[in-house]
C-alpha cells in the first residue's frame, strides 16, 4: 500500500498580514530577488535601509513568507481580505492625492465615504483592482500555493462585493450587503445608511452621469441584469 504525503499545512491570514506579505514580495520583485534569496543576507541588508514605517512592514512580509516558504505551507485568506485591501488603498490613493494637491488643514476632516468615492480616479482604481488581483499570481511565483476552501455561495457573493469595490468605493461591509442583494435579484435595497442609499441608487438610475452608466453596465454584466433600488428606512 502507498503512503500518501501528510497534507500541506495551512497558514490563513488576516487583512494586515496579507498587506505585509504583498508589500514585501512586490518589493523583492521590483528589485530582482526571487524565493531563491529569501535567506539571503542581500535581501535582510536592502530591507533595513528604507523607511521606518515601511521597513518595518518589509520585514514582517519577508518573515511570513521565510515561513510559508519553511513549512511548505498553503496561504489562505478571505475575499473580505482582499475587498479590506482595495478599501484601504483606494482611502489611500485619494488621502495621497489630497496630501500633493496641499489641500487646507480644514479639508482633512471631510474626507468621507462620499469624498473618497467621487475623488477616486477611474484609471487609479483600474490600477488598484489590478494590483489586489494579482496577489495569488504573485504568491504562484514564490511557489507557494493559495488554499482553496470558501463555500462557492459565499465565494460569488464576495467575488461580486470586490469588483463592487474595484468599481466605487465603499466600505467591506455594505459592499457584502449590495452584493448579496444583487445575488438575490433583489428589488430593493432597504438602508438606514445614507451614502450606501445615495451610491446604490446612482448605479440604479444615473440620470447621465457617464462614470456610473459604466459602473451599472459592468455589475449587471456580472449578474442577470438586474440590479436593486435603495430606499431608506425613513421613507418606507
Amino acid at each position: 500500500m502507498t503512503s500518501q504525503p501528510p497534507p500541506r499545512k495551512v497558514a490563513f491570514l488576516d487583512t494586515n498580514a496579507a498587506h505585509y506579505m504583498d508589500l514585501f514580495m512586490k518589493f523583492a520583485r521590483r528589485n530582482g530577488f526571487t524565493s531563491h534569496d529569501i535567506d539571503k543576507d542581500e535581501l535582510s541588508d536592502r530591507l533595513d535601509i528604507e523607511q521606518d514605517a515601511y521597513r518595518e512592514g518589509l520585514q514582517k512580509g519577508h518573515k511570513i513568507v521565510s515561513f510559508a516558504l519553511r513549512e511548505d505551507a498553503q496561504i489562505g485568506f478571505s475575499q473580505v481580505t482582499k475587498i479590506e485591501l482595495l478599501c484601504g488603498r483606494v482611502k489611500g490613493s485619494v488621502i495621497e492625492s489630497a496630501a500633493k494637491e496641499r489641500v487646507p488643514d480644514r479639508m482633512w476632516s471631510r474626507i468621507d465615504e462620499e469624498y473618497i468615492r467621487d475623488r477616486s480616479r477611474d484609471e487609479d482604481l483600474r490600477q488598484i483592482r489590478s494590483g489586489v488581483g494579482d496577489l495569488d499570481r504573485t504568491l504562484d511565483e514564490w511557489g507557494i500555493i493559495v488554499f482553496a476552501g470558501e463555500e462557492q455561495r459565499a465565494l460569488d457573493v464576495l467575488e461580486l462585493a470586490m469588483a463592487i469595490v474595484g468599481f466605487v468605493y465603499m466600505s467591506v461591509a455594505d459592499s457584502i450587503v449590495y452584493a448579496s442583494a444583487i445575488a438575490a435579484r433583489a428589488d430593493f435595497l432597504v438602508t438606514g445608511d445614507r451614502y450606501l442609499y445615495h451610491t446604490v441608487n446612482l448605479i440604479h438610475n444615473p440620470s447621465g452621469r457617464c462614470r456610473y452608466q459604466n459602473i451599472r453596465r459592468s455589475l449587471q454584466s456580472l449578474g442577470d441584469g438586474s440590479l436593486p433600488q435603495a430606499r431608506s428606512c425613513d421613507r418606507l
